[in-house]
């Protein structure tokens, strides 16, 4: 398999495997062996999706601010609105004021690749 499929193949399960995550709940461990990722502070620009230089947080709290990161160029979306992605790379947008699933959808310019990344938006106290 060429390098670049394999990279996407990568990719690909780890976005289905991080929306798995989000919507089974907290109540959810993952197997024994697979290493646990601790949500990273509100002002971080979140967990990396492996071999794609996006960082997207895995949780956010109901109406506070996502930052999250992408390649320089890319095409973010937000429940199909489009962000202003910064020379940086940096996103931002406030999240709903309820606690929901999110989608994030982020077209790379190289490779032109779109990734559909599910945050969950937990209710603000919970």
């Amino acid at each position: 398999m060429p390098r670049q499929a394999s990279a996407s193949a990568v990719a690909i399960a780890a976005t289905w495997l991080l929306a798995a995550c989000a919507q089974a709940g907290p109540h959810i461990r993952p197997p024994p062996g697979m290493p646990v990722l601790n949500r990273p502070p509100e002002s971080s620009p979140g967990h990396p999706v492996p071999d794609t230089q996006v960082k997207v947080p895995h949780t956010v709290t109901a109406g506070a601010m996502l930052v999250g990161q992408a390649p320089a160029g890319s095409l973010v979306e937000v429940d199909g609105r489009q962000l202003r992605v910064g020379s940086n790379g940096r996103f931002q947008a406030r999240a709903p004021a309820t606690g929901q699933s999110w989608t994030i959808r982020i077209v790379r310019p190289a490779p032109a690749t779109a990734l559909v990344i599910r945050v969950q938006v937990l209710a603000r106290g919970g």
